[in-house]
């Protein structure tokens, strides 16, 4: 996966740099009042040493409705669901456990016009939300219960995406995101803790990963007569 990764982060960059060397004057009129935003994206983990032995990110994605405010200016509501499995240390020692995070969102977002069909999105995302793991096995079945197997949270998320417009109102782009928890990983949460001893892992930072991936952006427009 750790390929995976830094070869979007590459198609990134050469995507972005020519587009703008080569963009001719950027569209000057305003994109649709509302719009749809979505996106799917590949976690890597960072921040705690402890969290990154437990889970490996599957998916990151989203979900939002965003309304414009003045030219370039937006904010909106959504969701964000994102899922990671446990590292083939504890699947090995036949665990099956994944963290499953659903989080409510408001999203506020800057527009900026790159070239006549392109433009970058900057955006500040937070949000509150249950993190559930799933799947909790003990080492032992007496250890099972002991804890819950959730917590909540609220989170911060960074975000900058370049988009290509396919019609006026219709486009794809590539994003990258930093998405900070605002809590510390408990590995009693998830009975992880009765496998290992995580006192020797680093575990002051937050939870935390970047997401590295593609979205869309969709604003709806009124039929002309």
């Amino acid at each position: 996966m750790r390929h995976y990764f830094y070869s979007l982060i590459a198609c990134l960059v050469l995507v972005t740099l020519p587009a703008q060397e080569k963009a001719k004057e950027p569209f000057k009129d305003p994109l649709p009042v509302f719009s749809i935003r979505g996106s799917c994206a590949i976690p890597k983990i960072i921040g705690s040493e402890a969290f990154r032995v437990s889970f490996l990110g599957v998916y990151d994605a989203s979900l939002t409705f965003n309304v414009r405010l003045g030219k370039s200016v937006t904010i909106g509501i959504g969701y964000q669901n994102a899922l990671f499995n446990q590292t083939s240390f504890f699947r090995y020692k036949g665990v099956d456990t994944r963290l499953q995070v659903n989080n409510g969102l408001v999203r506020f977002g800057y527009d900026k016009a790159t070239g006549p069909k392109a433009f970058v999105s900057l955006s500040v995302t937070s949000g509150f939300g249950v993190n559930q793991y799933t799947a909790v096995k003990a080492i032992k079945d007496s250890l099972n219960g002991k804890y819950p197997t959730y917590f909540t949270a609220t989170f911060l998320r960074p975000e900058i995406s370049y988009n290509f417009l396919v019609e006026d109102n219709f486009a794809f782009g590539i994003l990258l995101a930093y998405n900070m928890v605002l809590a510390s990983y408990d590995p009693n949460l998830n009975a992880f803790g009765t496998y290992e001893n995580f006192s020797k892992y680093r575990n002051k930072a937050n939870m935390g990963w970047i997401s590295f991936g593609f979205n869309f952006y969709y604003g709806p427009k009124k039929k002309k007569a």
